[in-house]
């Protein structure tokens, strides 16, 4: 049967509200969407993975979107991508965590996660913005 319209935007909601992120997952036990045309539901699925420990399972689900460099529509499905490239790719996870923090200026970990890849990729001048960034929103 597939999830419910009404479970589906309650968990959609979740994903792109930095202050519930980690809420999805009481509501979100034994879930899986079966049909995943949607790419909010694709969204939806790698937080629930990410969040469950399952992080290639959740890069597997984004992958097609990180190859094509589009960013997500959600909050969650872009910090989520920034995580998971922040190791391997700082410069694109730089993409995603700003395109999270344009959503949710004032969330500090993503913008801790982002001093953090301009650090690691030598950009000390966006570093000292973060970083001024950081002092206000702490």
């Amino acid at each position: 049967p597939g999830l419910s319209p009404d479970i589906f935007n309650l968990l959609y909601y979740l994903c792109n509200t930095p202050a519930n992120f980690s809420e999805i997952l009481p509501f979100s036990a034994g879930l899986k969407i079966n049909d995943i045309d949607d790419p909010r539901k694709v969204e939806v699925l790698a937080v629930i993975d990410y969040l469950e420990g399952n992080k290639a399972e959740a890069y597997d689900l984004l992958k097609y979107t990180i190859e094509d460099e589009a960013v997500f529509s959600s909050f969650g499905g872009n910090y989520i991508t920034g995580i998971i490239l922040q190791d391997t790719n700082p410069e694109l996870a730089v993409k995603y965590f700003r395109e999270a923090i344009q959503l949710y200026p004032d969330d500090v970990d993503a913008h801790q996660r982002l001093l953090k890849c301009y650090e690691t990729i030598g950009d000390s001048t966006a570093a000292e913005v973060e970083t001024n960034v950081l002092q206000i929103l702490m």
